[in-house]
């Protein structure tokens, strides 16, 4: 009698929180859409990346994934509330950090570098060399 307790909370927990079975990042081309479980981005300055995010059970409902940065000195890295998108936004210096999408045992990384945006303003003043 105990086992078949356990089987059907087991089956209970199952179908009321189905775990993941594939959890990517989804970008396109322009041509074609694709799944990835791992990205390499670059964000220029301060520009916030925005990252699509596919997470769902065996029959293609929508998973809420975790959201994690490796570095939050960098960048923050915020959910939207339909769990599709993720938006990483710098916050520090230069440099690189990763943003992992996690469910269960699966999980999805981009290794994102910051670098330098492109110059805005550009100055010329004359200097007299001193003697």
């Amino acid at each position: 009698m105990r086992k078949l307790i356990i089987r059907f909370l087991a089956w209970l927990l199952a179908v009321v929180d189905p775990p993941a079975s594939e959890l990517y990042f989804v970008f396109s081309d322009g041509t074609t859409t694709h799944k990835v479980k791992h990205m390499n981005s670059t964000i220029k300055g301060t520009t916030p990346l925005l990252l699509a995010v596919l997470c769902a059970d065996a029959a293609g409902h929508a998973i809420k994934p975790e959201v994690s940065v490796s570095d939050a000195a960098l960048a923050t890295a915020v959910l939207s509330d339909d769990g599709l998108t993720i938006t990483v936004t710098p916050v520090g210096p230069l440099g690189k950090f990763t943003v992992t999408a996690t469910s269960g045992a699966l999980s999805a990384s981009d290794d994102i570098e910051i670098v330098a945006d492109e110059a805005a303003v550009l100055t010329l003043t004359e200097v007299t060399p001193a003697a």
